[in-house]
């Protein structure tokens, strides 16, 4: 498990992205106390910050572009990058137009289907999760 582990945990979060499937693989790979996951959110960030990719951060770090796909929009969503560093205004109109028209299971498969190729799985899923966190504190 230590030796294969991480990268087993990664393929399946990337397949539950693509699919549109919510994953709570975090919770089974490790008990990393909270403030280590955070540490590695604000490691990504300061790369990020350092004008690298997500493919130039992963490959430094060790970890998948998913992984640190993951990891901004959980900054996003924390206010530590704007929304719009990712997501153009049109694409965040549009996103959230169908998000609203959804019954309450969300997923992003249906969601990616309407809008087609124009629009990426990590606009999609960081949209998503940018709208359900501003709806949970209003």
């Amino acid at each position: 498990m230590k030796k294969y582990g991480k990268e087993i945990f990664s393929i399946i979060k990337e397949t539950c992205f693509e699919f549109g499937y919510e994953s709570n693989i975090d919770s089974f790979s490790s008990s990393k106390p909270t403030n280590q996951k955070e540490s590695t959110e604000l490691l990504t960030l300061k790369l990020f910050n350092e004008d690298k990719s997500i493919s130039e951060i992963a490959k430094n770090r060790n970890l998948s572009n998913s992984t640190i796909e993951n990891h901004l929009c959980t900054l996003v969503c924390n206010g530590y990058i704007p929304l719009e560093t990712f997501v153009p205004k049109d694409h965040y109109k549009n996103i959230v137009s169908i998000l609203e028209n959804m019954s309450e299971e969300i997923r992003l498969k249906p969601i990616k289907e309407q809008l087609g190729d124009g629009y990426s799985w990590f606009e999609i899923r960081c949209t998503k999760e940018y709208w359900e966190k501003s709806k949970k504190s209003n």
